[in-house]
């Protein structure tokens, strides 16, 4: 996973500055646009693997359910079969999740496509939305009127592997998959099968205010002129992370070495700004190299970048005194927001304690 999000961080990042540097009339802006598409893509196949294999480093991201329903719609409606019909009730617009979009996608893709696939002759599924008593919670209902499941086969349904599909038609991973994501978000699914009659899948999830990161995300990424320590031992990934960095008006060191950074820092400590480094490295691992520096200069900002990583699950990276964390593949504005908050951030507590 770390080796094929760097993979993809590279063919990001650089179509992402290839699209800034021509117009949207140029015939390559297109065939870029879907290069930047499919590599998203590929970055979303790696999470899910991830999240069904439960070593994800920790669910990221709010999302505007209306705005994520209303994009899975035109995406079912083009793919289920004719014979299925897609039935949408409630309006969840405005009501954010704790959830990425495109996990909350994924789950609602998956269980619809299970309703369907429970009706081969054809039928209706129905999309419901409704809030729990107190209102801090939502519930996102899938209905078929299908098959339905006999009591021996309900309690095996969220099991790896377990499927009721034909030898070839199926996986077993979808509903494991779901859960995952579902649980991650503090949520809880439940379902309801009558033999003959159908099933109804049931998912609860907290409510959340609307994540600031949405908002600066939302808004063209702001300049700097502070420098930068960047690390990563992969020499792609730092060329072009400070080709990026330097685009947004930061002086940027790059190494790809720990060590030889840490020595760098030791010699100059108030010659950089913010460090930003990756997490998996030969010799000082980013955790590691850390400590290091936040022993040398305690106030000092820094974003940690990784592929994957187990020894930082579960926000592990924020008892070491870490401000910010991005998980890879990402993109020049999300890596640039990133750097811009941590500055301002550590610039508002300077402030305070003066």
């Amino acid at each position: 996973a770390h080796d094929f999000n760097n993979v993809l961080y590279v063919i990001l990042g650089n179509v992402e500055l290839s699209l800034k540097k021509i117009s949207p009339e140029n015939p390559a802006h297109k065939n870029l646009s879907e290069i930047l598409a499919a590599a998203r893509r590929g970055a979303d196949v790696t999470n899910r693997i991830l999240q069904y294999s439960r070593v994800g480093v920790e669910p990221q991201g709010v999302c505007d359910l209306g705005e994520v329903v209303a994009e899975t719609r035109e995406f079912l409606a083009a793919t289920l079969p004719s014979t299925t019909q897609l039935v949408l009730e409630g309006e969840p617009c405005g009501v954010f999740v704790p959830v990425a979009a495109s996990d909350l996608q994924q789950v609602i893709v998956n269980l619809c496509t299970n309703a369907s696939h429970a009706m081969p002759k054809g039928g209706e599924v129905r999309l419901t939305f409704d809030q729990g008593g107190d209102g801090k919670r939502l519930r996102l209902s899938v209905r078929d009127t299908g098959e339905g499941m006999a009591p021996s086969l309900l309690q095996h349904v969220f099991e790896p592997y377990f499927t009721t599909k034909p030898r070839g038609k199926g996986t077993g991973l979808g509903l494991s998959v779901v859960q995952g994501i579902v649980r991650a978000a503090g949520g809880a699914i439940e379902v309801e099968s009558d033999v003959g009659v159908g099933t109804t899948m049931h998912v609860w999830l907290p409510r959340a205010e609307p994540a600031s990161a949405l908002e600066v995300d939302r808004q063209p990424t702001r300049l700097g002129r502070e420098s930068v320590l960047f690390v990563d031992d992969e020499p792609r990934v730092a060329r072009l992370a400070q080709e990026i960095l330097e685009s947004l008006g930061y002086s940027v060191e790059a190494l790809t070495s720990s060590p030889t950074a840490l020595e760098r820092f030791r010699a100059e400590p108030e010659r950089f700004d913010i460090v930003v480094m990756d997490q998996t490295m030969p010799h000082l691992t980013g955790d590691v190299f850390a400590r290091e520096i936040l022993r040398v200069r305690p106030d000092t900002p820094i974003v940690l970048c990784t592929g994957f990583s187990e020894n930082l699950d579960g926000g592990a990276w924020r008892e070491i005194g870490i401000h910010s964390f991005l998980k890879k593949p990402f993109g020049l504005e999300q890596l640039g927001s990133t750097v811009r908050r941590a500055l301002d951030e550590r610039r508002g507590e300077e402030w305070q304690r003066s």
